[in-house]
């Protein structure tokens, strides 16, 4: 699992979970690329999945003097966690709900985006 969180609080406004979803569909893009070069170049391609939640997590340096990691936790984490391994089940590659962006049918304004 990989959270981005880039120093914890970057923006003081509402608008983080369409950045989650923007972000996701500029990472499949790019994977898309990649996965193109790969295939030309004889490679072993990849695929991802990722789960989208926002909302409150403890954020920071995380453990004892012995083993210390800047990580995440929470309920808002774990749920992202499980998100990202519907991806399987559904053969999708974001998953996110749709109440993380206000004001909008869905992550994508009402479209739907696939990616294989």
């Amino acid at each position: 699992m990989r959270s981005w969180h880039f120093g914890a609080r970057l923006w003081d406004s509402n608008d983080h979970p369409k950045r989650a979803v923007l972000c996701a569909l500029d990472m499949m893009e790019e994977l898309g690329k990649l996965r193109e070069k790969w295939r030309s170049e004889g490679k072993t391609v990849i695929d991802i999945g990722i789960g989208i939640s926002t909302g409150e997590m403890i954020i920071g340096n995380m453990g004892s003097k012995d083993k210390m990691d800047y990580t995440v936790i929470g309920d808002t984490v774990n749920l992202g966690s499980r998100l990202e391994g519907l991806n399987k089940d559904y053969n999708t590659n974001i998953i996110g709900l749709r109440f993380n962006i206000p004001g909008r049918k869905g992550p994508c304004g009402g479209k739907s985006a696939r990616f294989g």
